[in-house]
């Protein structure tokens, strides 16, 4: 099948973009990350244009710090594209796990994608879709595959390769290759409903890590993989998602 053939993503995609960026703030300044340049454009322009190309019908952005600006830059951008763009900006921090949940129960959203607003990670949304409403999937994460994870915790997977089975920290000194969590998700409907009773904390560890018998993954080997959460990897981001930007 391809692009032209391909289905919609007919689910909502949600964008965690509240984070405070501080390890960004002396190459940015007081910019959020998902505004931060890559080729001379907006982080966000490449998120959008990748939307455009996987053919969501939905995304809404769940802002906090410096909400303004990338509210401003939504409005500038969204006449570009076929897909629905909306926001919702919590008045204070809560966390990824907390900006979440309050932005599915002011959309009153139930079954979606989620994914981390300062991470790109290449892969066909519509077949992971398919492939967790297939299983009858409770919630997943795409999982990719890094040479190096000393910069990111590692996962493990259960002895049927079904479920993931541990988050391992990270562990600075191992540059050995391995599999990471790509910050990308998928939770039903009746998982959503679950989240929304949070008020903070983080996905990670403050949900997955305690739903690991429901929580599927999602294996996508690709080199379009970036965090530019530091100056180095958003330097990398010219050069690996030029054809986004």
């Amino acid at each position: 099948m391809n692009k032209t053939e391909m289905s919609s993503v007919k689910v909502p995609v949600v964008v965690l973009a509240g984070g405070l960026g501080t390890r960004l703030r002396e190459s940015i300044g007081n910019v959020p990350k998902v505004l931060a340049p890559v080729n001379d454009k907006p982080f966000l322009e490449v998120l959008l244009n990748w939307f455009e190309s996987q053919r969501v019908e939905s995304v809404t952005f769940s802002l906090g710090f410096e909400s303004q600006q990338v509210i401003t830059a939504l409005n500038t951008l969204r006449g570009r594209y076929t897909f629905e763009i909306e926001y919702v900006a919590e008045a204070k921090p809560l966390g990824t796990l907390g900006g979440l949940a309050y932005t599915l129960s002011v959309k009153d959203i139930g079954e979606c994608i989620v994914m981390n607003g300062d991470t790109f990670v290449n892969c066909d949304l519509t077949e992971f879709l398919a492939k967790q409403r297939n299983r009858d999937s409770k919630c997943a994460l795409i999982a990719t595959k890094v040479e190096n994870v000393s910069r990111y915790g590692q996962l493990s997977f259960d002895v049927d390769n079904e479920v993931v089975s541990q988050f391992i920290e990270k562990q600075p000194g191992n540059e050995t290759a391995g599999w990471i969590n790509a910050g990308l998700y998928y939770f039903s409907h009746d998982t959503s409903e679950d989240i929304k009773t949070y008020k903070t904390g983080g996905i990670e560890n403050d949900f997955l890590t305690k739903n690991l018998s429901i929580l599927n993954f999602y294996k996508v080997t690709t080199k379009q993989f970036i965090d530019i959460g530091t100056p180095s990897s958003l330097s990398n981001a010219n050069a690996l998602l030029k054809d986004l930007s």
